[in-house]
């Protein structure tokens, strides 16, 4: 990563960035480090465009060059308002498009006064920044989330119809990024079938989110409700209904965690078995022995640390100073465990 500022602006310039504008510049006329120049100038212009739109907020901002562009990002301020929202979408592609139009009244100018050839390197340099001014503006303003047009029109849903400015633009952008998708597989272009299938994700899996937290509404808030009470059994009956993606993780592993406290070893095993369930972490198996030991149910709770070692535990360290379970070891199967524990410790540490 490279930092520093500009304007008064931090700019970080990710490794990422520059790979990816030299992958794209390697069949670009003037080559790699010509097209490096020309996209990282017009990249900056538009991304100070969103910054320009920021400051007549009153926000300070800072800019990253990233994979796919650039993202800009305020440092301060209050949440903006959707309006406002709109506004500093759009500044990125008005920067971009009145930056193509100056350069291209200097390209007259400059004709008047006696035309440059088209091989003089500040013709080519000036005529490569208005192209790409014009598809990167253009680009960025259909109507798919993370461009700025999918902000935009986010930001107007918002204002008219707040509870569809989510669903509404998530549902357009993956329809737009799915059909731009299917073209570019049938032209077999490589970096359309890319950013259209990153488009595609990013747009779909929040919308079946969306669409999953709809369908479960009454349930996400039997569990809201019970949490705010501490009825964690309740809690927990609600949680259980639900779909894995659709609930942090950790407050199953809260619950778990705050009922073994408490002592209510049935609660936290189940707090725990969810927490496993969402997650596929082997530790919240550990966590769900511990409670069957201080249960009394230590058979079981044997079978649960044999389901975490198959689960990817491995610290054998632990495993032997862990208090909750003095009372599973010497029993039979306990160094069966203990054996399987350092073998995938072992396998975990690369060889010298």
């Amino acid at each position: 990563m490279i930092g520093g500022t500009l304007f008064g602006v931090p700019v970080r310039v990710g490794v990422p960035f520059l790979l990816t504008v030299g992958l794209l510049g390697w069949g670009f006329p003037g080559g790699p480090l010509w097209f490096a120049a020309i996209a990282t100038l017009g990249i900056l212009v538009h991304e100070f465009g969103h910054v320009a739109a920021f400051r007549l907020f009153g926000h300070r901002a800072e800019v990253e060059l990233v994979a796919l562009g650039g993202l800009t990002r305020s440092v301060d301020g209050p949440p903006l308002r959707p309006l406002q929202h709109f506004v500093v979408s759009l500044g990125g592609p008005a920067a971009g498009l009145l930056s193509a139009a100056v350069a291209w009244g200097i390209l007259v100018l400059w004709s008047d006064i006696g035309a440059p050839s088209a091989d003089d390197p500040a013709r080519r340099f000036l005529d490569g920044f208005i192209l790409l001014q014009i598809v990167w503006s253009v680009f960025n303003l259909l109507p798919i989330r993370p461009l700025d047009g999918g902000q935009a029109l986010f930001a107007l849903l918002a204002t008219v119809a707040p509870t569809w400015a989510e669903p509404g633009t998530r549902a357009l952008s993956a329809a737009l990024s799915g059909a731009g998708l299917v073209v570019a597989l049938v032209f077999s272009e490589m970096w359309m079938t890319l950013l259209a299938g990153l488009s595609f994700a990013s747009n779909a899996v929040p919308l079946w989110r969306w669409i999953q937290a709809r369908r479960h509404q009454p349930a996400l808030e039997a569990a809201g409700a019970a949490l705010q009470r501490e009825a964690w059994d309740e809690a927990l009956a609600a949680l259980e209904t639900l779909p894995r993606g659709l609930v942090d993780p950790r407050v199953a592993a809260e619950i778990g965690a705050v009922s073994f406290q408490r002592g209510a070893w049935a609660e936290a095993e189940r707090g725990f078995a969810l927490a496993f369930a969402w997650t596929g972490e082997a530790v919240f198996l550990l966590d769900v022995a511990r409670a069957r030991s201080r249960a009394g149910r230590h058979r079981e709770a044997l079978d649960a640390l044999l389901d975490a070692v198959e689960a990817g535990f491995a610290d054998g360290a632990r495993l032997a100073r862990d208090p909750d379970l003095a009372a599973l070891r010497g029993m039979p199967g306990w160094d069966a465990i203990v054996d399987l524990v350092a073998e995938a410790s072992r396998a975990a540490v690369p060889p010298p």
